[in-house]
């Protein structure tokens, strides 16, 4: 009848579990599920290879969590390509939502799957597919729907290639051969793809809810993408330096399009305007605009140059390689408007608006600093610096100290370069009606002073000199805001002239480089730039060859270096290389692509700027960053702990003969032999908790090395000891401590592995689990070791609630205030780490104590003596120190 009884609930248990799951799915109108309005449609300005996939998102009840997007270039497989993930509480708040399949993406790599794997809730009969696989059967086809860009690193390109002739198809004469490199996927670090343009794409879209399941797929669309002329250009700056004789322009790069070829300016006699633009509605290619300048594009363009300087002195602007030669008067530039102009690789131009030059002289263009370009010390090797210009400071905001606002904290920062250093910077604080209220000597540069202003002050003038620098003053007011109620920093200006009116671009290029591109810009404040220079580990090929029987992809044996020599680059083929000659030309490769010369360009953005020679050292235009061995700003941590070493081993040595070194008592320490007796006495077993923390943190150790004490004393005594443990890798770590000990004692008949046990990794269910046992066996001693975390008090007080005597220590401040109110004895911070040596009293811990302790002393003389030199204006020590 038993048995019946069970089998009966067993069945229903299984029915319930099995088929409410069901219920609950069949509940679902999977029609309601189905992404709807889904369009693609082609993505303008751009090469041809961008398509834009928009559709309806689905309300927030449906408890959507993310939108899977799939492609293919046929309707009967498609391949997972993309997601957008969705917050599950907000939904999606837009009436659209947009993918965009657009520029170098994922195509393949070996985290793809295997073999075709069809998506989850997909049918036999099924069309979308979880990516496209590894397997070259399937993904070697799928190359010819796609422009593909492969990447490989170069150990696999020049030592894992196979050499492989491929004939090509239809040829009559069967004479037309190439040799490729023929390489297995797994020699690929990844394969990235675009699309072709005018090829056709579908598409769709599967929502998945909260509980993963996939709903059906949206109806499925296509699109094809087509090359669009370039988006038109903004705001052009023509200022014309008379005293120069120079035409500067000035433009803004575009931002989308990829595959521009040339920037082209133009003049435009105003007369000709309404005829030139009908030109340009009608898409005629000859117009009434003269070429002035052509300027070839750098990838991506947006760091290509954006200015350009036409030298008209002698009237004529002549280009032998672009076919300018166009007369130009400078006292007739008022009677033209000038514009440009993007051209792409496909010839399409669209052009600027028409805009009128501005006149100036060079008084009014800004002044090129002297730069210099180094190899920044202490680095890998992958940086260069560039550093300029005199140090800066700027007030960049301020607080009031007191109720009557007669205290004012001003923050600052500061501004300089490896080579300037600033020491002492004064300032000179005045009101408005020019009486100096204060004078400050901020010899320590800690970015903030504090002035005593006088009441009710609505504006506030501050002179900055730096020491060592004549004639050079910066002028900054605060002024006060009536919405903020606070005085505000306004313009700085040095030498009467805006600090900031002027921005920094630094230009580089490298042997392999057609132009020069620009690595950053940077505001008028900053006098230094670290230029990261990466390190080339891969080639880049375009492979559209597969041979499915081999398994491999074919690319180029070749690759682009540079002949030093010669004194040009140079393009190598592997197959007719050897080992020695690789070696040689991928040096010199690297050397090529990771030596830079620089220029620096400095402009207000609007036309008016200066462009500085290219920096030469020497006759060094080139400039490699070579790796440090040594990074020098950490030369006194190395001298710190050379003399912390050198203490610990003549300290241990010290030990070893036998010297007893004094430390201090620490009651906590003392009394862990009286507790474990206070338990023996009363038959009572004795609770360890080391913490809740892994094996590599110090505390655990720490408290597993007083644990190894414990448990020997109570083998000693015959007491049982409990150690639960909340994390599964400090287990058989304290299960072997606990049964070392035992041996040590001589009582290994004693040990319970038992004793030792895992609870959970679940913070306060760990902590219940600790109380039921206080509580059960009636603990006579608490032992808490380690570092603890919000389950301290409630440990802690129930230990003190049973009677129990309680000896705790960790390092976590948080939880000492809970362990010293709740607790017999507590180790506080350091005590926990110097507790085993103070038991064990070993050669090698007290040794390692005892240099701890003369290294605190020499930290605690140093920091008297930097106070001191500080307070006498002697800085050297504290600025010998690293920062961090």
């Amino acid at each position: 009848m038993k048995f019946t009884f069970l089998k009966t609930g067993l069945i229903l248990f299984l029915l319930v579990f099995f088929l409410f799951p069901i219920t609950t799915h069949a509940a679902i109108d999977e029609a309601e599920f189905i992404v709807q309005d889904l369009s693609v449609e082609d993505v303008k300005y751009d090469d041809g290879t961008g398509l834009k996939l928009t559709w309806e998102p689905l309300p927030k009840e449906k408890r959507i969590i993310e939108y899977r997007i799939y492609r293919g270039v046929t309707t009967d497989t498609l391949f997972y390509i993309g997601r957008i993930d969705v917050n599950v509480k907000t939904g999606v708040s837009s009436a659209t939502m947009s993918y965009f399949d657009k520029d170098w993406n994922f195509f393949a790599d070996l985290t793809s799957p295997s073999k075709l794997k069809r998506e989850k809730g997909q049918s036999k009969d099924g069309v979308l597919f979880q990516g496209i696989p590894r397997d070259i059967n399937v993904l070697g086809p799928e190359l010819e729907n796609y422009t593909i860009l492969s990447i490989i690193p170069e150990k696999d390109f020049y030592y894992k290639k196979e050499k492989v002739e491929h004939i090509v198809e239809n040829d009559t004469t069967a004479a037309d051969t190439t040799n490729y490199s023929g390489l297995k996927l797994r020699n690929f670090s990844t394969l990235l793809k675009k699309l072709i343009p005018k090829k056709e794409y579908f598409y769709t879209v599967v929502a998945v809810n909260e509980a993963r399941r996939y709903f059906p797929q949206a109806k499925i669309v296509s699109g094809k993408a087509f090359n669009d002329a370039p988006e038109k250009p903004k705001k052009l700056y023509p200022v014309f330096v008379e005293d120069l004789k120079q035409l500067n322009f000035e433009w803004t790069n575009p931002q989308k399009s990829s595959d521009l070829a040339y920037f082209c300016i133009y003049k435009l006699r105003k007369k000709d305007l309404s005829k030139f633009q009908k030109a340009v509605e009608n898409g005629e290619d000859e117009n009434s605009a003269e070429l002035l300048f052509v300027k070839m594009t750098t990838v991506p363009n947006s760091d290509t140059e954006n200015y350009a300087i036409i030298d008209i002195a002698n009237g004529i602007i002549f280009d032998e390689d672009f076919g300018i030669d166009t007369k130009i008067n400078a006292n007739e530039l008022d009677d033209y408007y000038f514009l440009y102009s993007f051209v792409d690789y496909h010839n399409q131009e669209t052009y600027s608006d028409v805009f009128e030059v501005e006149h100036c002289n060079s008084d009014v263009l800004p002044i090129i600093p002297a730069f210099k370009v180094v190899d920044r010390i202490d680095d890998k090797g992958d940086y260069n610096t560039i550093f300029w210009g005199d140090p800066a400071v700027k007030l960049v905001g301020s607080t009031y100290q007191n109720q009557t606002k007669t205290k004012l904290l001003v923050a600052y920062e500061t501004y300089t370069n490896s080579s300037k250093k600033m020491k002492n910077i004064h300032f000179e604080v005045s009101d408005e009606n020019g009486e100096i209220i204060q004078t400050i000597n901020e010899f320590f540069i800690d970015n903030k002073i504090l002035v005593e202003i006088p009441e009710n002050l609505k504006k506030i003038n501050f002179k900055i000199i730096l020491e060592g620098y004549e004639n050079y003053e910066i002028q900054q007011q605060l002024v006060y805001n009536e919405t903020t109620k606070s005085l505000k920093p306004a313009t700085a200006f040095v030498n009467d002239g805006d600090l900031e009116k002027f921005s920094y671009a630094v230009y580089k290029k490298n042997y392999l480089d057609d132009e020069f591109e620009i690595t950053k810009k940077l505001s008028g404040l900053q006098r230094e730039y670290d230029d990261k220079i990466k390190y080339e580990k891969d080639h880049y090929k375009v492979p559209k060859i597969f041979d499915a029987d081999k398994k491999l992809i074919y690319v180029a044996p070749s690759f682009e270096t540079y002949d030093f020599e010669g004194d040009s680059s140079l393009v190598v083929n592997l197959f007719k290389l050897n080992k020695k000659e690789v070696k040689r030309y991928d040096k010199a490769r690297h050397f090529a692509k990771r030596s830079y010369q620089y220029k620096m360009v400095v402009t207000d953005g609007e036309g008016h700027f200066v462009e500085s020679l290219v920096y030469e050292n020497e006759g060094v235009k080139y400039f490699f960053p070579k790796p440090n061995w040594v990074k020098r700003t950490m030369l006194p941590a190395l001298i710190a702990g050379l003399i912390f070493g050198l203490l610990v081993f003549m300290l241990i040595l010290k030990a070893k003969t036998g010297h007893d070194f004094y430390v201090r008592p620490i009651a906590g320490i003392e009394e862990i032999d009286n507790a474990i007796g206070r338990a023996t006495e009363m038959g009572k077993p004795i609770l360890f908790v080391p913490g809740f923390t892994g094996i590599s943190d110090v505390a655990t150790l720490a408290s597993l090395a007083i644990l190894g004490r414990v448990a020997k004393k109570a083998a000693e005594y015959d007491t049982k000891i409990l150690v639960p443990i909340g994390v599964p890798l400090v287990l058989p770590i304290a299960q072997e401590v606990v049964k070392e000990a035992h041996y040590e004692a001589g009582r290994p008949d004693t040990y319970d592995k038992n004793s030792v046990f895992f609870i959970t990794t679940s913070q306060f269910a760990y902590v219940a689990g600790i109380n039921g046992i206080m509580i059960r066996e009636k603990v006579a001693t608490n032992f808490f070791m380690g570092m603890f975390f919000a389950e301290a008090l409630i440990m802690a007080e129930t230990g003190a609630a049973t009677g129990a005597i309680q000896i705790a220590g960790t390092d976590a401040i948080t939880q000492l205030p809970f362990f010293i109110t709740t607790c017999d004895y507590t180790l506080i911070g350091e005590e926990l780490y110097a507790a085993s040596a103070y038991l064990a009293r070993n050669p090698l811990q007290m040794g390692t104590l005892k240099a701890v302790d003369y290294f605190k002393l020499i930290i605690i003389i140093s920091v008297v003596a930097g106070t001191l030199l500080s307070t006498l204006h002697l800085t050297f020590f504290i600025n010998a120190l690293p920062e961090k």
